[in-house]
């Protein structure tokens, strides 16, 4: 077992034994893009005996090209732009449903009195303030302001689902962000530090009604992870989602709402929370398929001609 990272490091070792293997490759949306990773896997798929690949998001974005190379490796003729749909329809699929009422909600944040005065003289009219000609480093600063308002509400929410015994899968932005959401946790005193479980690079988790009814796991009430870190880990004990907007592609917002909607949820219905409030409701409503907030700025300043 080779980790998606580990792939670039140990590409001759692979190559050598590929023609003896069956190559079996999880999560395949992580080698879409033009990179080191992508081309080995492509490499020793090409090479194997037999290769099956696996993912839930094979399109990650509006660039449906990127999976022709993978194509190409299961149907007898030349892919390219005019006849990828019919290549793609040689892939097996199956769009699953977990029979899970998912209850998505969108609830806007409050200013506080001196974030709202602050706010004001950073954004345009357009967006209820009254900076005429705005910067991109001003409309940076606004959104930080608004992460901050978010951020509070977001704890109300994670108090109150709970206060009615659920358990909480809070995301953040970043690493960051996610450090600060925990702080937020523990200084509001809404649960204490042993029952909050930080997702980061190198940690994963196997949080399931089964794994915490035999002892395995520690009834974790409230975990905390970067959107980034959206795959390799499962959360069906916890029944809420709680997040703020963060520009990203649907491949990862499919993955992220995927910890905890997926086989192995117990409860019939699950919530999903996106907090929002100024500059971040208008990339919520317009910018949903901006990947960074630099593109969703982008969007934004053409509209007040920044």
């Amino acid at each position: 077992m080779i980790e998606h990272d580990h792939l670039r490091n140990c590409r001759d070792s692979l190559v050598q034994y590929a023609a003896d293997s069956i190559f079996i490759m999880d999560e395949v949306h992580k080698a879409l893009n033009d990179t080191k990773r992508t081309s080995v896997s492509i490499e020793i798929a090409r090479l194997s005996k037999l290769f099956i690949v696996l993912t839930g998001t094979p399109v990650i974005d509006d660039d449906t090209r990127k999976l022709i190379s993978w194509l190409k490796l299961i149907v007898p003729y030349e892919v390219n732009n005019k006849n990828f749909y019919v290549a793609a329809n040689t892939m097996i699929s199956k769009t699953l449903s977990t029979g899970i009422i998912v209850n998505r909600q969108e609830i806007v944040s409050n200013f506080n009195d001196t974030e709202l005065s602050e706010y004001n003289n950073l954004v345009p009219p357009i967006f209820g303030g009254q900076n005429i000609k705005p910067t991109s480093t001003e409309l940076l600063k606004a959104i930080d302001i608004c992460y901050n308002a978010c951020n509070r509400q977001m704890i109300k929410e994670v108090a109150k689902f709970l206060a009615e015994d659920r358990g909480v899968f809070l995301v953040g932005k970043d690493s960051k962000h996610v450090q600060q959401l925990y702080n937020l946790l523990i200084e509001n005193s809404i649960l204490p530090s042993n029952d909050i479980f930080v997702i980061n690079k190198d940690s994963s988790i196997y949080l399931t009604d089964d794994a915490v009814n035999k002892g395995e796991i520690h009834d974790y009430k409230v975990v905390i992870s970067p959107i980034k870190k959206a795959e390799g880990y499962t959360l069906t004990r916890l029944s809420c989602l709680i997040m703020s907007v963060y520009p990203s592609n649907q491949a990862t917002r499919t993955q992220i709402n995927g910890r905890i909607n997926r086989v192995g949820q117990m409860r019939e219905e699950i919530d999903i929370l996106i907090v929002h409030v100024g500059l971040l409701s208008a990339i919520l409503a317009n910018h949903d398929k901006a990947r960074s907030l630099e593109q969703a700025l982008e969007g934004i300043s053409k509209q007040v001609k920044v």
